[in-house]
Parts: C-alpha cells; structure tokens; sequence
C-alpha cells in the first residue's frame, strides 16, 4: 500500500428493524454500522443502459475501497456504503493475499441518470408497391421523450399512400392503396417527440408498378 492512500472516508450501513407498518408488517431503514473507515478509492465507470420504463440512460459505476481488514469483520452484500454523496451498494469484499492486513470492497453506484436517451428511428419499408394495391410499412422510435409525431420529412409520396402512427402512437406507419406508378425518390420519414426533438429515417426510394 502506498504511504498515504488510505485518505478516503467511508461510513458502512447495515439495514435494521425501524417499525411495524399499518399491515402489521416490519419496517426497515439504513443505521450506521461503521463510522469513519480510512481507505483508497478507485472509481472504474461500468456500462451504461437503458430503462424502457422510464426511457432514460444510466450509468452503474464501480468503485474499489481498499482498507484496513479489521475495520471491516463481518461485512455483507446486504450493506451499502456512503461515500462523497452517494449511495454504493456492495458486491463484495476480497482479502488481498499479498497483504492479509488489507480487504478490497467492489461497490456500485447504480441508476444514475445519465440523461434522456437520443431519440432514435429505426425500420426497413418495402421499397417496391403494386398500383392498386394495399402498401404497408412499419418503423419505430425509441428513447427521447414520449408521446411521438411521425411525418413525411422530405420527398413526395405516391398518392393514396401517407404517413401515421400505430400502437398508441409508438409505431409510425407508412400506408394506403397507391393509385399512381412511378419510382419517388428520396424518401425520408421523421418522428417527432415531446420535446421537439426529431430523428430521421435513412432515405430510401419507393417504386410502384
């Protein structure tokens, strides 16, 4: 261990019975079990992921405390550690066999809100129709901020054909009976969300026979 790298502070909570609820049921809260543990800290950010629930990015960050072994006996993964304002929850704790003095302790951080995810577009329409003849095709949005406005960006389309949404407005549809033929070209589908913000489909060219 380096002189001087265990400058860091630590508080260590275990999880205790606070009450009975209304339903007769126990309560439970957080209670200091170690105040003032001395060790280094090493921050590692781990991936980061998106929640479809509330359709935002998190990011879990992980983290190494090392300390004294003797501070720690009897340490569980149903402990969480407070450190620098947030809330670590503790994965394990590994003895260093170099060094039996010292305990490394893996924790996350989790759920931390990365932002809004980027509204994204994302589908394959068909690229050919038959005059006369129902066309279909589906795309989807993802992330941003619900609910979503799907529109023609930029290009014409073949009359009878226009652009919609679908499943409660998370899926834009592109459909109708063309009633003319011809290849249209450049065609780009948007979608819109609540904040204003857009993304566009790759453009593609449609042609009816």
């Amino acid at each position: 261990m380096r002189a001087g790298a265990k400058n860091q502070i630590i508080t260590i909570q275990h999880s205790v019975v606070n009450g009975i609820s209304d339903l007769g049921e126990l309560t439970y809260g957080w209670q200091s079990w170690r105040d003032e543990v001395f060790c280094e800290v090493m921050f590692k950010r781990g991936k980061e992921h998106f929640d479809a629930g509330s359709r935002r990015r998190f990011s879990e960050v992980v983290c190494h405390f090392r300390c004294e072994y003797d501070d720690v006996v009897g340490l569980s993964t149903d402990m969480q550690i407070l450190y620098d304002g947030g809330t670590y929850d503790i994965r394990s704790a590994i003895p260093h066999k170099w060094d039996a003095r010292d305990v490394t302790i893996e924790a996350t951080l989790q759920n931390q809100v990365v932002g809004d995810a980027t509204l994204e577009i994302y589908g394959t329409l068909p690229t050919t129709g038959t005059n006369g003849t129902l066309y279909q095709g589906l795309f989807q949005a993802q992330a941003g901020a619900p609910p979503y406005t799907f529109s023609l960006a930029s290009g014409a389309l073949p009359a009878g054909l226009s652009v919609d949404s679908y499943e409660n407005g998370q899926v834009g549809i592109l459909s109708g009976t063309p009633t003319e033929t011809g290849t249209f070209a450049d065609i780009v589908l948007r979608v819109t969300d609540s904040d204003g913000d857009t993304a566009d489909l790759a453009a593609f060219d449609l042609t009816i026979s």
